[in-house]
């Protein structure tokens, strides 16, 4: 198994998205982790599900957004510790932690990983993300 040091894995990406259909507004997330076998691994988790009829800013402000968008923001600014200990017989073992990523430093028993966030969707999902919901199609959106 590719996953059982952390000296195997090349990176870890965290994919995360939501649209409406339905008659819900849907958010989930997408764990993905390469090792440098080229082996992939992945889980998708849902993160929010909201009743409404539309999408839109104020519904998701008021319920899901804020809390939403407060975990995304510290995966962004984290990274993943990682601590080898060692199980009674011998064999490596791992705790895991998110740590906030300042003075990153390298150690024998001490692994970080850095998480690559990204943000998917359709148009109208990204438009209220960045703020710019009913934006004018005539314009360029970038």
């Amino acid at each position: 198994d590719d996953l059982r040091h952390p000296d195997l894995i090349e990176w870890i990406h965290v994919a995360y998205g939501g649209d409406h259909g339905k008659g819900k507004f849907r958010f989930a997330g997408k764990v993905l982790i390469k090792t440098k076998s080229g082996k992939y691994y992945d889980d998708v988790f849902g993160l929010a599900d909201v009743a409404c009829k539309k999408d839109n800013s104020i519904v998701l402000d008021n319920t899901v957004m804020p809390h939403l968008m407060e975990g995304i923001n510290e995966m962004e600014e984290s990274t993943l510790l990682m601590v080898a200990n060692k199980n009674e017989d011998g064999t490596d073992a791992f705790s895991l932690d998110i740590v906030k990523d300042t003075a990153v430093v390298q150690a024998p028993t001490k692994y970080y990983i850095k998480f690559v966030c990204f943000l998917a969707g359709d148009l109208a999902f990204l438009a209220i993300i960045m703020g710019k919901e009913d934006f004018s199609s005539s314009w360029c959106n970038w």
